[in-house]
């Protein structure tokens, strides 16, 4: 973990001489066939990859979550009264919509991710010399491209499948098959799982392995049926095989420590894991300051050096289905009269309770910024990720985890029920992870694919799953809260349309 930091900041310091410089006689004596020397130069080339992946949490959770029924961004007045968040909740998005996000930011970080993966992976095919530390470092680059075609097959469908680091201008990409585009995720996937090391090491992490190539393969043949309209379910059982049978992985014990501050040193459940070390990480936006409520948050934690955004809220029938006794839900949320830390009711510098109740609804589109001022707490909010009050700015410590072991076991589940129907295997993976949150225990039996689907919402909640996970289980084209029932056509986004004007052969998805 210390190496690729380091290796950042290097880059950064590089830059910032070099850019001043960059002439010809340079590049002559420090050119790319010269670089690929030590561990140390794969390390530095392969450092940009990852550091984009820093602003990954952001934007996917807006994309996977407040597009689901788990969470919505838009509740209220105070910033959040606009139509881009209202659309994402009510599945009317545009190609039109906002140049920012959700949809133009997801597109570009995705293929932005793409191009720096492209670039890496032909400088070391070019220069770096045939061996084992290439091959490696080539895998762990194509794993952290083909996660970001994953997603990009994943929200917008047929995609470019561009693996040049500069198309031609003369002749740009049309959109390839979801089912082309998945065969080529998954040949990069088996490649790097044959050339990474296997096993947990503290001293790699959090650089992808074998596990995190595993997980990545697991996650596309279980959606393998929505991507290429074939069922992958046994393949998808024997990367979570292969993945709990690798050495140094468990659950951890306790369910909030996996969202901690500097929650690497849970790095026994984190298979794909994004590191955010403030003033490290180049300025990132981790889903914990999303997941804040302001301004009574301030009570608690003093001390933040940063403005938190009052932003989401759990989505009233995801909430009602949680079990009272479940400790996800009698932790991880906001409900209720707020207190001080003397007990007394906390109220807002305007006078205004801090009091966030089950029910919400939509503002109209044209209501002002300033109407309805008490509408402001309304929604349960997310309490998940623990503020930071070392924080540099947004940049705070908590990482995300992409990928956790829970998710896998529960994949494995799923699975099973699928090929299986209700079995005991199937039971005794659900229940090691409904174990550490119900105290005393409550054991699932003859658990139905109903009670993985829900499972996995209250377990990997505000973790980015969710819209994938109701689009595999044919839920997520259902009426919802704020949501009528839509043709399944409108599973995946529209084409930003700045995107199509920049490039006239992307056809736009039906229905948009």
């Amino acid at each position: 973990m210390k190496n690729i930091k380091l290796t950042l900041l290097s880059i950064v310091f590089l830059c910032a001489g070099a850019c001043t410089d960059l002439d010809e006689e340079l590049f002559d004596r420090i050119g790319s066939q010269d670089f690929y020397k030590t561990e140390s130069d794969f390390q530095a080339a392969v450092a940009t990859v990852y550091q984009h992946m820093t602003n990954f949490s952001f934007w996917y959770t807006i994309v996977m979550d407040n597009a689901s029924d788990a969470l919505t961004i838009y509740t209220h007045t105070g910033g959040w009264n606009n139509d881009r968040h209202r659309r994402t909740d009510t599945h009317q998005l545009r190609a039109s919509d906002d140049r920012r996000f959700p949809l133009n930011q997801a597109w570009n970080n995705i293929f932005d991710g793409i191009a720096k993966a492209n670039s890496t992976i032909i400088s070391l095919e070019e220069n770096a010399a045939e061996g084992a530390l290439k091959n490696q470092f080539l895998a762990e680059v194509k794993a952290l491209r083909a996660w970001f075609f994953f997603l990009g097959m994943d929200v917008y469908g047929d995609m470019p499948l561009v693996t040049t680091a500069f198309p031609d201008p003369t002749d740009l990409p049309t959109r390839t098959s979801k089912a082309e585009v998945f065969n080529f995720v998954e040949q990069e996937l088996l490649f790097a799982i044959d050339n990474l090391p296997s096993g947990l090491d503290p001293a790699r992490f959090p650089r992808i392995n074998e596990e995190t190539a595993r997980a990545i393969l697991a996650h596309l043949y279980i959606n393998a049926e929505v991507f290429s309209g074939k069922e992958r379910w046994q393949d998808c059982i024997a990367q979570c095989d292969a993945i709990l049978g690798a050495s140094g992985y468990r659950l951890a014990d306790s369910y909030f420590d996996l969202f901690k501050v500097n929650n690497a040193n849970q790095m026994h459940e984190m298979l794909f894991y994004v590191d955010h070390e403030p003033g490290i990480s180049g300025g990132s936006v981790p889903t914990v300051r999303h997941c804040l409520t302001q301004p009574w948050v301030n009570e608690f934690f003093p001390n933040l050096p940063y403005n938190v955004w009052n932003g989401p809220a759990v989505q009233m029938s995801f909430w009602d289905r949680y079990d009272l006794d479940d400790q996800r839900r009698n932790e991880g949320f906001l409900i209720g009269q707020q207190k001080n830390q003397d007990g007394t009711d906390m109220v807002d510098p305007n006078g205004i309770p801090v009091n966030h109740t089950r029910e919400f609804f939509l503002r109209p589109s044209d209501a002002p910024d300033d109407s309805d001022y008490l509408g402001i707490y309304e929604g349960i909010r997310p309490f998940k990720f623990e503020p930071d009050v070392g924080a540099v700015n947004a940049d705070q410590g908590n990482g995300f985890p992409v990928i956790r072991l829970a998710d896998i076991i529960l994949q494995k589940a799923e699975c099973l029920i699928r090929l299986n129907g209700p079995n005991s295997t199937a039971d005794e993976l659900i229940n090691q992870v409904r174990a550490r949150v119900f105290n005393p225990a409550k054991p699932l039996t003859n658990a139905t694919l109903d009670d993985v689907y829900w499972e996995r919402g209250f377990e990997l909640f505000a973790e980015g799953h969710r819209r994938r996970d109701q689009i595999r289980f044919d839920r997520f084209h259902l009426a919802g809260d704020f949501h009528a029932e839509h043709d399944r056509q409108f599973n995946i986004w529209p084409i930003p349309q700045d995107q199509i004007n920049a490039n006239p052969n992307l056809q736009q998805n039906p229905g948009y």
